[in-house]
């Protein structure tokens, strides 16, 4: 068998083994598909920096995936298998297929928490490597691990497993920690645009409570970066962080820390390098408007085979205009650069901005548009590369209950 036939077939697994857990947990489970069908535009799928060059691509697309949900007192279990896909009528060899395969268990004792989250990916460069503006991560923690190297057809094999742990000492005192490991696996690393690597990072922090809402955190980080081109890198960190829960749709934290790498050459050479890391941001949910935003300085895995330090802006702003009418912004703004004098790594700001709206049908059916706009440039390249998308597709959702 294939790989995307065996993907196939562990996605169809999935969704049989969670079907026979709804039916033996009865109404504890909760089964919502969604299905998405429409078209898309790009003017320049590749990226290319020179003008006449231009890849244009469309045609239909189909994004569907069902959430298996169960949401308890002490446990909250979903898993979700999706499946993305496009057919380029005018350039049939830029289709893709994309399988995806998240996971989550969360697990609340007495006076413990635990937070196990796992994932698989197999999909195309356009969408491991391009970032756009939906939010993947948590405030402070954004996702990681593009190049913007998109020219060659490619696709990555991506997995990540991770575990957030704490336990709380007394009313005010908690220890906290966590681990997680990525593997990236290209199809075509002899391109020499990308490498294959694994990253391991793990924390321990203490935190204590300020108010009922605020807490202060000491923390503790060490992270592994082996890609297959070598080099390996070993960083640690400290940060002291501060978190500000309201509840879930009114939160704000600010962190600010250090960290060291050092980095492998050769077998009797390394060298080692001293950075700033942190960050600060909130989400608001008010009566029609949901707000995200975080600015973040991290030191991030990356598919070039180095550690690589990014400035970065996220931002998503929803608003309900009428019962039926919702409208979208958001935008990602970075600046990557070398981690010191590495070699290898040509430094890239990159902007991702969308603008979107939503018209509810029916309570199940919504049509939804939505233009976004690329771009990027490597400081060491003489032009800069843009790309208009555009896509217009109708939402069915026939587990909706609003």
């Amino acid at each position: 068998m294939n790989v995307n036939g065996w993907i196939t077939g562990w996605l169809l697994l999935a969704g049989m083994a969670a079907l026979d857990a709804s039916t033996a947990y009865g109404a504890d489970w909760g089964i919502e598909p969604r299905v998405e069908l429409g078209a898309i535009y790009n003017d320049n799928y590749e990226m290319a920096t020179l003008d006449g060059s231009e890849l244009e691509v469309y045609g239909p697309l189909l994004d569907a995936q069902i959430t298996f949900r169960r949401s308890g007192p002490i446990d909250d279990l979903s898993l979700v298998p999706r499946i993305l896909a496009t057919y380029f009528p005018n350039e049939k060899e830029h289709d893709y297929t994309d399988y995806l395969l998240p996971a989550s268990w969360l697990h609340r004792g007495e006076r413990t928490r635990s937070d196990f989250r796992a994932s698989y990916a197999h999909e195309t460069v356009f969408r491991s490597e391009l970032p756009g503006t939906g939010i993947v991560g948590d405030l402070g923690d954004p996702d990681d691990g593009d190049t913007g190297r998109v020219t060659v057809r490619d696709s990555r094999d991506f997995f990540t497993v991770g575990e957030r742990l704490s336990y709380r000492l007394s009313d005010r005192a908690t220890l906290e920690g966590g681990a997680d490991y990525q593997v990236a696996d290209y199809d075509q690393t002899a391109s020499n645009e990308r490498t294959d690597y694994a990253n391991l990072r793990g924390t321990a922090g203490f935190g204590w409570a300020l108010s009922p809402t605020s807490t202060i955190k000491l923390l503790a980080s060490a992270a592994r970066y082996e890609p297959d081109s070598g080099g390996d890198k070993t960083s640690y960190g400290a940060a002291l962080e501060w978190r500000r829960v309201v509840s879930e749709a009114q939160r704000m934290y600010a962190r600010a820390g250090v960290r060291n790498t050092e980095r492998e050459r050769g077998e009797q050479s390394s060298s080692s390098e001293t950075g700033f890391s942190g960050g600060v941001g909130a989400q608001w949910s008010f009566e029609v408007t949901d707000v995200f935003v975080d600015l973040t300085s991290t030191l991030d895995p990356s598919g070039s085979g180095n550690l690589v330090e990014r400035d970065q802006l996220r931002l998503n702003v929803t608003r309900q205009v009428t019962q039926r009418l919702d409208l979208n912004a958001g935008a990602r703004l970075f600046r990557e650069t070398a981690l010191g004098d590495d070699p290898g790594v040509n430094d890239r700001d990159y902007v991702a901005g969308s603008l979107g709206v939503e018209w509810r049908l029916s309570q199940r059916v919504t049509l939804a548009a939505t233009y976004e706009l690329l771009w990027q440039e490597y400081h060491n390249e003489d032009s800069d590369a843009r790309a208009n998308i555009v896509t217009l597709s109708m939402v069915y959702e026939p587990g909706r209950v609003k």
